[in-house]
């Protein structure tokens, strides 16, 4: 489970990208009482939750967050940009595979 304030912290987010609580409480599967918690900053939110709403928001967790608490921009949302970015791509080396003489 998610910290309380950050969990708060990415649906603020959410709400500044133009989701009202309704589509918050069905993606997420949150009850309104437990929403509202959520957002008081009082229950945080499961791992599942987080992947439904960065599926929906096409950004990171971190990414939403830095939107409510530096709404004007800042070092936090660079960084948090950054390593956006960075889980979007493959880690790792990518196999290749040799044509065996045959």
């Amino acid at each position: 489970m998610l910290p309380p304030g950050f969990s708060s912290a990415i649906l603020h987010g959410m709400k500044r990208q133009g989701f009202d609580e309704e589509a918050l409480a069905n993606m997420t599967g949150l009850s309104p009482a437990r929403l509202v918690s959520v957002l008081a900053g009082k229950q945080g939110l499961t791992d599942r939750q987080l992947d439904a709403i960065e599926a929906a928001a096409e950004i990171t967790g971190g990414e939403l967050a830095a939107m409510h608490l530096e709404p004007h921009g800042g070092s936090f949302t660079e960084l948090a940009a950054i390593l956006g970015e960075c889980r979007s791509r493959p880690l790792g080396r990518q196999r290749q595979t040799s044509k065996r003489a045959g």
